[in-house]
């Protein structure tokens, strides 16, 4: 199978999106502000919050944690696109 080097472009694209929003993000929570709100959402005991806000939303570092690591999954599909395409 032949991949065209624009998909490899388009995950390049895609990937870089998602790290500059993320960097976004985590400047935006960097903020004096926004380290008080974590230190509260921090202090709520973990049996009151959903399986969501556990693992994935319960403050926006978690939440930039995970969208740096759905902007590798595009690297991943590259990856694997390259080497169906490398000759064996």
């Amino acid at each position: 199978m032949r991949v065209g080097p624009s998909l490899i472009l388009w995950c390049d694209f895609v990937s870089a999106l998602l790290f500059v929003f993320g960097c976004c993000v985590l400047l935006y929570s960097a903020y004096p502000e926004q380290l008080l709100q974590i230190a509260d959402a921090l202090s709520r005991p973990p049996r009151e919050l959903s399986w969501l806000e556990t693992y994935f939303t319960s403050n926006l570092v978690l939440a930039t944690t995970q969208i740096f690591m759905i902007g590798t999954l595009p690297l991943v599909l590259q990856a694997l696109l390259r080497i169906g395409d490398a000759p064996a």
